[in-house]
């Protein structure tokens, strides 16, 4: 290969430039300049300038043309090794890989996120948190709305996988199909995040609020009451989130000494408001005597459900039925205003793209928990405080 066919990247700060394209001299939390790098020899295997057999030129010949660091060189080229694009021979240099393969949107400056509905609450606090991260590192992030559907969501992932440099997943509920595609994902080095929940089985980090504390804070709440029986309902989809806020649920119980009893756990097919409601009428038509008793819910939207159903009955929040919930978008403005446990989904987002950018640039991205806070309204009692999530 001619050193010709590299792009002439002699610096001219804070650019690096030739034929209108550059490389940007990285200010701080910017993409770093062996990632610019790595993109830079990337594109060149997509346009055909450097081809598939291809002997690279040395390490101190790339360094010299990029005037940077061997350091550098070193980096930008682990980066391409990971993703297959090149491979090294002993003793005889480094090569483009015969069966690299390259799509337009290849290792771009674009994460994706794949989530059920991308203008809910929910999702939307999600991803302003992880745009504003990516747009720190010089990144964007574009958005596939799965609707809850497992086989449109392996549809996107496969997809965009080969488009984005990586991708953020809010899972759907998982069946053997969707697990062996997120493996596939995992098996061709796709750089590849969860947050909120994950699917377990896959070797892929994750990001998520600490639900296990969560369920133990609104549950605890509920037993400082005075509660007699304490119900937990959640609906839907059993994801990993929903089952770790009822491990919290049963923490609580069991430290304040309440014995395990599995019908007070309900859990409804029901969209999450008719769930609630749903639920919580079959609980009052349960109860043989007027006894003050409980409610876990472990969304905001059941708990809303479980307000109507305790309305409709003629009883009284929180002097009959004490009710907590989980999420806290509109928990203020209900009437009466609902304990619940907020999350920060926000910094959910935030730290998923940080932890999709160390994925991306090779380095080891533990998995995270983000803390979550209690806070006390008049739901279970008359007055309104705020718990902090740590132990």
């Amino acid at each position: 290969m001619r050193l010709g066919t590299l792009m002439d990247l002699t610096p001219s700060p804070p650019e690096l430039t030739n034929n209108g394209r550059s490389l940007r001299t990285p200010a701080a939390g910017k993409v770093s300049l062996a990632r610019q790098i790595a993109l830079d020899l990337a594109r060149q295997i997509e346009d055909g300038a450097l081809a598939p057999g291809q002997k690279l030129p040395w390490r101190e010949e790339l360094c010299k043309h990029y005037n940077v660091s061997v350091i550098t060189i070193r980096a930008a080229l682990a980066d391409l090794t990971s993703k297959g694009l090149i491979e090294s021979r002993k003793r005889g240099g480094i090569f483009v890989s015969a069966s690299a393969k390259m799509s337009p949107e290849f290792a771009s400056d674009t994460f994706a996120m794949v989530a059920k509905f991308a203008s809910s609450n929910f999702c939307a606090h999600i991803l302003a948190g992880a745009t504003a991260a990516a747009h720190r590192a010089g990144f964007r992030v574009t958005v596939a709305a799965t609707i809850d559907d497992p086989e449109l969501e392996a549809s996107y992932i496969q997809e965009l996988a080969d488009r984005v440099a990586g991708v953020l997943v809010v899972p759907v509920n998982h069946s053997e199909s969707d697990l062996s595609a997120f493996k596939r994902l995992v098996e061709r080095k796709r750089n590849l995040v969860f947050v909120d929940h994950y699917v377990e089985g896959v070797d892929a980090p994750r990001v998520t609020s600490d639900n296990i504390r969560g369920g133990y804070l609104a549950t605890c709440a509920l037993l400082e009451t005075g509660c007699g029986r304490i119900y937990a309902l959640s609906s839907g989809k059993n994801t990993t989130s929903s089952r770790e806020r009822m491990q919290g649920y049963n923490q609580a119980m069991q430290e304040h000494g309440r014995l395990f009893d599995p019908s007070l756990i309900r859990r409804s097919p029901l969209d999450p408001f008719e769930a609630g409601r749903q639920m919580c009428r079959e609980i009052l038509d349960q109860q043989r005597e007027p006894a003050r008793f409980g409610i876990f819910a472990i969304t905001e939207v059941i708990a809303a459900g479980c307000y109507s159903a305790i309305k409709e009955a003629g009883l009284r929040i929180p002097e009959d039925v004490a009710v907590a919930g989980y999420d806290d978008f509109h928990g203020a403005v209900m009437d009466p205003p609902l304990t619940t446990v907020r999350q920060n989904l926000y910094r959910l987002g935030e730290l998923g793209v940080e932890t999709l950018l160390k994925v991306s640039r090779g380095e080891t991205a533990s998995s995270q928990l983000v803390p979550v806070e209690l806070v006390v309204r008049r739901s279970t009692s008359g007055e309104e405080s705020l718990h902090g999530g740590t132990a």
